[in-house]
């Protein structure tokens, strides 16, 4: 018969890999012109600052979302060692 449930240390690890990736995600820096009052330069600071607050709010997604999922996976691997549990103390279940 093949093994099933959960394999927390795969879970957590693949977790792990999305929340290192996100967060190794720098930040953009700002750029300031002087010299130029023309739109599409001066619009590249806004853009930029608008990006930025994008990329923190995955940042925060991606932690809280991160540890839910490790807190799913808990939950799971709990849940199969308790029917693992009930199932192996009889031998009939009628």
């Amino acid at each position: 018969m093949a093994k099933t449930g959960t394999n927390y240390e795969t879970w957590s690890g693949l977790t792990g890999t999305v929340s290192t990736s996100v967060s190794g995600l720098s930040d953009l820096s700002a750029l300031t012109f002087s010299t130029t009052t023309m739109t599409p330069f001066t619009d590249f600071s806004q853009l930029i600052e608008d990006f930025n607050s994008v990329l923190t709010d995955l940042r925060t997604y991606t932690e809280s979302d991160v540890t839910h999922m490790n807190q799913a996976a808990e939950n799971k691997v709990t849940d199969d060692s308790n029917q693992a549990s009930a199932g192996s103390g009889s031998s009939s279940r009628f």
